[in-house]
């Protein structure tokens, strides 16, 4: 018994492309050999109806031969021409034939090659684009080298800014201008076209030293913006484009003016005997503060978060309720406040003992009694200073006697 070949293993994508190709093409050759066929069928039609035409023909000169002999000669070149005229024709015929024949493969050939050389134009078109585009990218006749923009700026800490934008140039500088844009690409803030003097506009109109010059040469001598007094809603995206009549080129880049905070408090309040609720604000700050409540081993759940924009400063709040059985004692809260934007972070600490709101009357401590020595020394009464300290925790103690 025979077994069948294994034609199990897998085609490739390429393999499959080939196969469908071949299938095709031996596709359209057998519709043209079907054709063929038809046509030799019709023609082999015509010719036998030639061919008895031709010969009833020669019948009917035979007969008028018999009948008129002095004709004879006559019929007889007669039926030589004719039989040359059929000879000929059928041998016209063979020969249209096989000129069709070889004619259907030559068109098929021709298309063939037609279909190859569309082919090979394409292919010849989608190398020459290409080399189009890699000559065009060598020939760039502007291009940006560097953008150098400082991303975080302290507000107050500096008088100004600089925000440069350095680049390269061919032989042909003709339209070269420098603009920046901030945020969205609109509307540029700053326009310098060369042999003309610096423009500053929008946001920035009327912050930007004009006569600053951030090169010698006189194609890039105001590349650059020297902004005063830099505040913080000039934070953003700033976008430098240069451009000739022939090339464009850009760079983006952020810079952050930040404001540290101008307050920023750990509060505990117990208002329960078994509760404390600990809150963490800050004022003043720029861009949008981020606060965290934690304890050294974590940070706390629960936490609730407020955030107001006033006058262009951020205030923050974040407050939770704790309660004493789930807190150690003491316990330690730590508040974190974060700018994410300018890379910025400072945090407060506090002890806190749980325990029930106390009513026993505290005795000084240790510091209180140093406060009131340095009082003294400067002149007050030691004794009176004393007195004003203890005379409120024995008041206390009357009350609680009573």
């Amino acid at each position: 018994m025979t077994s069948l070949p294994d034609d199990t293993r897998s085609l490739d994508y390429k393999d499959i492309i080939e196969l469908t190709e071949t299938i095709k093409k031996l596709t359209c050759e057998l519709q043209s050999a079907h054709q063929e066929i038809d046509n030799l069928t019709c023609e082999n039609v015509q010719l036998k109806s030639d061919l008895a035409k031709a010969n009833k023909t020669i019948e009917l000169y035979k007969k008028v031969t018999i009948a008129s002999p002095r004709l004879t000669p006559r019929l007889d070149r007669k039926k030589k021409k004719k039989d040359s005229l059929s000879s000929q024709m059928i041998q016209h015929t063979n020969i249209h034939l096989t000129n069709d024949m070889f004619s259907d493969k030559e068109e098929t050939s021709k298309q063939f090659e037609e279909n190859t050389k569309n082919c090979s134009d394409i292919v010849s078109k989608q190398e020459s684009m290409k080399t189009r585009q890699t000559i065009i990218r060598k020939r760039k006749l502007c291009i940006l080298t560097n953008c150098s923009v400082k991303d975080i700026v302290q507000y107050g800490v500096q008088d100004a800014v600089i925000l440069d934008c350095d680049y390269t140039y061919g032989n042909n500088t003709s339209g070269l201008v420098v603009k920046w844009f901030f945020g969205n690409k609109a509307r540029p803030v700053y326009q310098w076209i060369v042999s003309q003097k610096p423009q500053d506009m929008g946001i920035l109109r009327g912050r930007v030293d004009l006569a600053y010059r951030a090169s010698s040469d006189p194609l890039k001598m105001h590349r650059a913006l020297r902004i005063v007094k830099p505040n913080t809603d000039i934070s953003g995206d700033y976008t430098c484009v240069v451009s000739t009549f022939m090339d464009e080129d850009s760079r983006t880049k952020q810079m952050i003016v930040f404001v540290p905070e101008t307050n920023f408090r750990l509060i505990q309040n117990k208002t329960h005997d078994d509760t404390v609720n600990v809150l963490c604000a800050a004022d003043g700050a720029f861009p949008a503060p981020n606060l965290t409540l934690a304890t050294p081993e974590r940070r706390l759940d629960g936490v609730s978060h407020e955030l107001k924009l006033v006058n262009g400063r951020y205030s923050a709040i974040a407050s939770v309720t704790l309660l004493d059985a789930d807190l150690p004692s003491p316990a330690e809260f730590i508040c974190t406040l974060r700018i994410p934007l300018a890379k910025y972070a400072v945090r407060k600490e506090a002890i806190y003992y749980p325990g029930p709101i106390s009513t026993t009357p505290e005795m000084p401590t240790a510091a209180d009694m140093q406060l009131a020595a340095a009082i003294g020394s400067k002149g007050t009464s030691t004794c009176t200073v004393t007195a004003l300290i203890l005379l409120p925790a024995l008041a206390q103690s009357l009350l609680a006697v009573q």
